[in-house]
């Protein structure tokens, strides 16, 4: 869907990063701006409707004359992050962790899933994952792990479909050390395999809408 001209229309992208300037503080910004911490973040004063994704768009659905089919798709985008929200706070789910989409201004968007090694069921020492997985023209099929052990060790597994991005992984795998450890990170260990992940995690079911903000 598209929204119709306004003026914030150039505000609309506000929340969203861009792909080419991707770092771990704007990664950081983009989480806490995707709607699954609205109201934690309002108790704080550290939102606003412009910053945060579902605020903004309940404020789009107040602009909007009544019965539009566009405030219907953002009626439901909204209730895809609430239910989401709630997903992640029930203790009968049957998942420990996260699973949500960011989107970005000038790339498709990106599947990210945080959880436990080892489920519901691993001690409270057990590493944490976390699963992203993207598909652009420029970089083609990706899959990346981050496995997140003690005293700020990380280990990195990168799936690439196509070979070029393979040896590039490979080629800039030192230049990657040392930018972790100028993040005060230490990388253990890191594997980098040409093709396709055949051991993806279980996958949250679909949901949500996609809205074109380029009016």
């Amino acid at each position: 869907a598209q929204l119709p001209p306004s003026p914030d229309a150039a505000n609309a992208q506000r929340p969203f990063p861009r792909m080419g300037t991707l770092d771990g503080p704007s990664l950081k910004l983009a989480l806490l701006r995707s709607g699954m911490f609205t109201e934690s973040r309002l108790l704080s004063g550290t939102t606003d409707a412009g910053q945060d994704l579902k605020l903004m768009l309940r404020d789009w659905m107040r602009r909007l004359t009544a019965n539009s089919p566009l405030g219907k798709t953002l009626s439901d985008a909204v209730d895809d992050i609430e239910s989401a929200q709630l997903h992640a706070l029930d203790p009968n789910s049957g998942r420990e962790g996260l699973a949500l989409v960011l989107g970005f201004a000038d790339a498709p968007p990106v599947h990210v899933q945080i959880q436990r090694e080892g489920g519901r069921l691993a001690p409270k020492d057990a590493p944490w994952l976390v699963n992203i997985h993207s598909d652009s023209e420029q970089w083609g099929p990706l899959w990346l792990q981050v496995k997140v052990l003690a005293e700020q060790r990380v280990g990195l597994t990168m799936w690439a479909e196509r070979e070029t991005i393979y040896r590039s992984a490979q080629r800039r795998a030192e230049g990657l050390a040392q930018e972790m450890r100028e993040a005060d990170l230490d990388l253990v260990a890191f594997r980098d395999i040409h093709g396709r992940r055949t051991d993806e995690p279980e996958a949250v079911p679909p949901q949500g809408r996609l809205v074109d903000f380029k009016a």
